[in-house]
């Protein structure tokens, strides 16, 4: 991959009420009350044992169970087809 740090993979969503930042722990952020609220869902630092990596690897060896199922993944699928749409087109895309 060609970046800065290599070994360090993770994605930023920024939403209207809230956003997510995923890497080797998963963050949720959001406003509640009129503050900013952080939350951790998986993982602590860079350890391989807290990693989303490590844990899909769980998952698959069926050590462990799924923290998101079928169905969420399949709404984001369909939240990031309708971002390509949204930006290809112009307008903005609804879906049910």
């Amino acid at each position: 991959m060609h970046c800065k740090e290599p070994d360090r993979q993770e994605t930023i969503l920024y939403g209207e009420n809230g956003g997510m930042r995923i890497s080797n722990e998963i963050e949720v952020y959001s406003e509640s009350n009129g503050i900013q609220t952080n939350s951790q869902l998986l993982g602590a630092g860079n350890t391989k044992v807290g990693s989303v990596t490590e844990h899909f690897c769980r998952v698959v060896r069926k050590q462990d169970e799924p923290i998101i199922t079928g169905e969420q993944a399949l709404l984001g699928l369909r939240i990031i087809k309708a971002i390509y749409e949204s930006a290809k087109s112009r307008k903005t895309v609804y879906f049910q």
